[in-house]
């Protein structure tokens, strides 16, 4: 399913928040900060690529295509950690200006309070955009 992006969204910030409402169980910033929100699913879009999907549909049916797969990855990944005796505590994906993407998690021990911080930035990074 793709977004249709007409002449009437010819802002950046609007683009963004009909992204919001496309996806709802995602937490949208817009940013390249690599941080999460939570046990939510975070994505973090660098704001020259949002720019870039409101004037580009094509690249914004690619991204969202993308974007459309992260709930069942999170969903995935969550039991996942479960079936190792972890929590997935931090989920977040950072979109650069290019539309590759990088992902980290945050895991706890369920049995007890001490986290271990799994960062791997770069393992995970995806190119998006189809040539």
């Amino acid at each position: 399913m793709t977004l249709e992006i007409n002449n009437n969204l010819d802002s950046t910030n609007e683009y963004f928040k009909s992204l919001c409402e496309k996806f709802p169980n995602i937490k949208f910033n817009m940013t390249t900060d690599k941080v999460g929100s939570g046990t939510q699913l975070t994505v973090n879009l660098s704001p020259k690529l949002v720019e870039k999907m409101s004037k580009n549909p094509k690249l914004a049916e690619d991204i969202e295509k993308a974007l459309s797969t992260e709930p069942a990855t999170f969903e995935w990944l969550k039991n996942m950690c479960k079936t190792n005796g972890q929590e997935l505590s931090t989920r977040y994906v950072v979109y650069d200006e290019n539309g590759e993407s990088v992902s980290s998690s945050e895991l706890r021990t369920i049995s007890n309070d001490n986290f271990s911080k799994i960062h791997k930035y770069d393992e995970n990074r995806n190119k998006n955009i189809k040539k």
